[in-house]
């Protein structure tokens, strides 16, 4: 049984959005916003992260993976360990 599945269809469809934008950007963010990079405008670091985004999500799945957790957790938990970045973000930004 999936983590989300006792919640209703618009609800659970509005949460896979908002992971699905969270992933886009979030796992980037770590390098992209966490590094002092001085002198680099807001709209070029989001743009690293969301480059750098697929493949620090494949590495983050495949070392999930292999801890054992399963497929639907492994998804919830991706968006889980990657929205202290939105904090990165929000500090850089400000």
């Amino acid at each position: 049984m999936g983590p989300l599945l006792g919640i209703s269809g618009n609800v659970s469809a509005w949460f896979g959005a908002l992971g699905y934008l969270l992933l886009l950007f979030t796992p980037g963010a770590w390098i992209a916003f966490g590094l002092r990079l001085d002198g680099i405008p807001f709209w070029a670091r989001l743009s690293t992260a969301a480059l750098l985004s697929p493949l620090i999500v494949c590495a983050e799945f495949y070392a999930i993976r292999l801890l054992g957790v399963s497929f639907e957790s492994t998804a919830v938990l991706l968006v889980i360990l990657n929205l202290p970045t939105v904090y990165l973000v929000w500090r850089r930004c400000a």
